[in-house]
């Protein structure tokens, strides 16, 4: 508050008081019935008067020798200069303070009553500007600052919840890229000796059906190990990498239903093209995309229903959409679809969960996003693919 401004309220005060029979004892009333803790101080820094509030925070009146500008515990904390830029004419606030009762030597409070203190003190001068008392409030903030460090606390506990977390995930994530590549190629070998076996002729039936059950045993731990590979290189380093060439996706999405339907007797896959589906893909990537979707609308589609791919072109875009009837996802489930490790609330517990991340993954490495749309007549995943990149 300024010169002008403290010239004002003290008219304010003096109007308001002016009607008062006894504007002293008015005063003086305030004064001890205050809320808060008020200490009047001399000019030299000697305590003059306290009110109750104060009593009730400090447990005493400072002694007569006491003098706030010789304040050892201010001192020690940093405080003396505020103190003093106060009993020059200034208005200051001091930090939120902890007082400890052993510390406190020129009042008595309470054993164990520690308290936090919210000090703001201020001049009061004469008609002529000389600063002839300085009040100090004193309002006890222990409750709000025992709430804030709680939510400190909490906060930071939070923290570090979430870097161990991290930490722990990334090793988790190392650590499965390490398990699949080393399990690769003791695994290439056993599928590789399950078809030597079966290359000979009379094989006992027996035998060949134990070989049969292992080649395809492995083929199925080989596209686990790949999605566990693929999954590392996403996480780890920074996605899925794609070489991309001018390819026609038409001829490839044809093989990959003949090569489904192949390996689902009886089910029933549609292929619908339309336009120009040409563009600068991975075929590679691309086929494991459309792979893991037909994999995923045959195990979660009806037996007897078929299962619908449908291609388009556009002009900067292609389109691949794979469908199947059945009951749809919930709405919780279509956020998490596409995350690793989740299946959806109908999934067999076969696999890895890591289908659907790795399409969404491959779309990304294009450039493209992936679409879902689930309801009671079908459920529609569907992979937007700019053409150039």
């Amino acid at each position: 508050m300024d010169t002008g401004d403290r010239s004002a309220a003290l008219a304010s005060i003096r109007a308001a008081l002016a009607g008062v029979e006894d504007p002293l004892a008015l005063l003086e009333g305030l004064f001890a019935v205050a809320p808060f803790g008020l200490q009047i101080y001399d000019a030299k820094g000697q305590s003059l008067a306290v009110n109750q509030a104060f009593l009730d925070l400090f447990g005493s009146a400072p002694p007569p020798e006491y003098n706030v500008l010789a304040d050892d515990i201010a001192e020690r904390q940093g405080f003396l200069p505020l103190i003093r830029e106060a009993f020059a004419g200034k208005t200051v606030r001091m930090p939120v303070t902890w007082y400890d009762p052993r510390e406190l030597r020129s009042v008595r409070v309470e054993e164990g009553n520690r308290v936090a203190i919210d000090t703001t003190m201020f001049p009061i001068s004469d008609r002529e500007g000389r600063v002839t008392h300085v009040a100090f409030l004193f309002k006890d903030v222990t409750r709000e600052e025992t709430a804030r460090k709680e939510t400190e606390r909490e906060r930071d506990l939070l923290r570090q919840g979430e870097i161990e977390a991290a930490r722990t995930a990334r090793f988790r994530e190392q650590f499965i890229g390490m398990l699949g590549h080393d399990l690769r190629s003791p695994l290439t070998a056993i599928v590789a000796s399950a078809g030597l076996v079966l290359r000979h002729e009379n094989l006992p039936q027996g035998v060949s059906t134990a070989a049969t059950r292992i080649a395809s045993a492995g083929d199925r731990m080989r596209r686990m190990i790949g999605d566990l590979l693929d999954f590392t290189q996403a996480r780890l380093g920074g996605g899925i990498a794609v070489e991309r060439l001018e390819i026609a996706l038409a001829p490839l999405l044809g093989q990959m239903v003949d090569e489904v339907t192949v390996s689902h007797p009886g089910r029933n896959v549609l292929l619908k093209v339309v336009g120009d589906l040409r563009g600068s893909f991975d075929a590679d990537r691309i086929a494991q995309m459309i792979g893991n979707l037909l994999e995923n609308a045959l195990t979660h589609g009806p037996p007897d229903t078929p299962v619908v791919v449908e291609a388009q072109g556009t002009a900067a875009a292609v389109r691949i959409g794979v469908c199947n009837e059945g009951p749809p996802l919930a709405a919780d489930e279509q956020q998490r679809v596409f995350l690793p490790f989740e299946r959806g609330s109908h999934a067999s517990r076969r696999g890895l969960g890591l289908g659907l991340f790795i399409v969404d993954q491959i779309a990304r490495a294009h450039g493209g996003t992936m679409e879902l749309r689930s309801d009671p007549s079908e459920t529609r995943f569907t992979a937007v693919l700019p053409r150039q990149r």
